[in-house]
């Protein structure tokens, strides 16, 4: 399909813009969302330019960038950056005549840069904004074109003053494609791995608005923030991911008062099944409410676990995930607060099973699970601190709850030549099969076959998170079942959720990614 490419490559091979988090603080703006380019292509236009000398010199831009904010949020093609610890390597303030400079505990808007994106590999820093065209959108495209360049070529940096900038504008003939050297970002829906600012409709008359309205006030005032004429768009990189759920909802057990803003209630996470179970039983009895559903059969199926014939399915179903208040930091107290349920389906029931699951999460909120309590749906999944951390992407991934393995092994005692074993060496001997047993956890996860054949895996009985417990105290009483820790390094990042193991649809194998 023809797209329409606005390429920016960095002239001194680095840059340094930042954006907010959810916290408000500072991260490195990478990929740089595409608001930040429509913002300086209208700046770029605009700077210098009085009013009256608008229409006839920035009126070919701004109808090209009212006719570019319509589309669909466009595909990123952006450098792979280098080592983390370059990216966040502290730099000399610079001078500033503050009269708060001494107070070093106040943030300051003019100190030197710290978060710095580079390539991994030497050469120049580059991203590509891509727009598909469908339709009369080609057409159109070649008439705006002239405009789009004309604005790009006048653009002088992108981000901060030093993150110098060539920018053209051009249409291809198909989409960019992702190498060793460039990774593509697309859209998605949430869990997105990450949010950027992105124009929407009538964002260029709106920051146009706010242009003139900056330029003629005389006296000092606030300034209202740029994203109210924005929208935040989720992106998701194309890395390696297990089978992702088709669905996911959050929920916290409250009590049942008049209180709106009650605090949940919370658990241990090695006892966490005194909320799961009561749960798992309320969405069993509305899955068995034959008239709720399209298939009550596949709805029966998905929700339980259990096919028509009552043996457990083999198909991937519901999982009910207690998830851990845990951070890399080590400062929150690994209580469980809130209970996630990951619709998983087969691709072929994919569009019935997000229906189902999105119709149990409804019938689920706000229903008594207990006398005095009830089930409060959390409906900002995305703005919550301890998901997100869940379904982040890293290349090194450690349990937060042990992975539990239901499948037999059996340990030799005599070696192949008719010698004993020692017990140093029954141990090794033993470390290997639970090593087999999580690598094929992995493939049954859905993760690439060579990905899992490249990884490597440690198990241990010994807690790698702050705030969770040794692996055997979350063996349930009369449970026969193997429960270690794990510590998982890819060759490359994977995206989360990340659930392995026999009991990961009972909550049981979380995986954090390494901070």
């Amino acid at each position: 399909m023809p797209c329409l490419v606005i390429s920016c490559c960095f002239i001194a091979h680095s840059y340094s813009g930042v954006r907010q988090d959810r916290t408000m603080r500072d991260e490195l703006d990478w990929p740089p969302a595409p608001a930040r380019l429509h913002q300086a292509l209208m700046s770029s236009v605009l700077a210098n330019l009085p009013a009256s000398l608008r229409s006839e010199y920035a009126g070919g831009t701004l109808a090209a960038l009212r006719w570019l904010e319509k589309l669909s949020p466009p595909t990123i093609l952006a450098n792979r950056l280098g080592d983390d610890r370059e990216r966040q390597r502290p730099q000399v303030a610079m001078p500033h005549n503050s009269p708060a400079k001494k107070e070093f505990a106040r943030y300051h808007i003019d100190l030197a840069p710290y978060l710095r994106a580079a390539a991994s590999d030497p050469g120049a820093l580059r991203v590509d904004y891509f727009w598909e065209l469908s339709g009369h959108g080609l057409a159109e495209a070649r008439d705006n074109l002239d405009s789009l360049n004309e604005a790009a070529a006048k653009l002088g940096y992108l981000g901060r003053a030093e993150d110098r900038v060539l920018c053209r504008a051009l249409i291809t003939r198909s989409g960019g494609r992702p190498s060793v050297d460039l990774q593509a970002w697309r859209p998605s829906e949430p869990p997105a791995g990450i949010s950027l600012l992105a124009a929407m409709q009538y964002s260029t008359d709106k920051l146009l608005e706010r242009f003139d309205q900056q330029r003629n006030r005389i006296a000092r005032s606030a300034k209202p923030p740029a994203r109210r004429d924005l929208r935040l768009q989720g992106y998701s990189c194309d890395i390696a991911s297990p089978r992702l759920p088709v669905h996911i909802s959050l929920f916290q057990i409250v009590p049942d008062t008049c209180d709106p803003d009650e605090r949940p209630v919370s658990c241990d996470p090695f006892s966490a099944h005194r909320w799961r179970s009561p749960l798992r039983s309320l969405a069993c009895s509305f899955a068995r409410e034959v008239w709720r559903w399209a298939d009550p059969a596949l709805a029966l199926e998905l929700i339980s676990g259990h096919a028509p014939d009552n043996r457990p399915t083999r198909k991937p179903h519901l999982a009910f995930v207690p998830l851990p208040s845990l951070s890399p930091s080590g400062n929150a107290d690994g209580r469980v607060r809130r209970f996630a349920l990951f619709g998983h389906a087969n691709a072929s029931d994919t569009a019935l099973a997000r229906s189902i699951y999105s119709t149990l999460a409804s019938a689920i909120a706000g229903t008594e699970i207990e006398p005095g309590f009830r089930v409060r749906r959390l409906e900002h999944d995305g703005d919550d601190g301890v998901y997100r951390l869940y379904v982040s992407a890293g290349r090194v991934w450690l349990s937060a709850t042990p992975v539990a393995l239901a499948r037999s092994y059996k340990v030799p005692s005599k070696s192949p030549d008719g010698s004993a074993l020692t017990r140093n060496e029954r141990d090794l001997r033993r470390l290997a099969e639970i090593s087999a047993l999580l690598r094929q956890s992995l493939s049954d996860a859905g993760l690439p076959n060579d990905l899992v054949a490249s990884a490597s895996i440690t198990p241990t009985l010994t807690p790698l998170l702050p705030s969770t417990a040794r692996a055997e105290i979350y063996r349930a009483p009369g449970d026969a079942v193997t429960i270690t820790h794990v510590r998982l390094e890819f060759t490359e990042p994977v995206r989360g959720p990340l659930l392995i193991g026999d009991r990961r649809y009972q909550g049981l194998g979380l995986l954090l990614p390494e901070r």
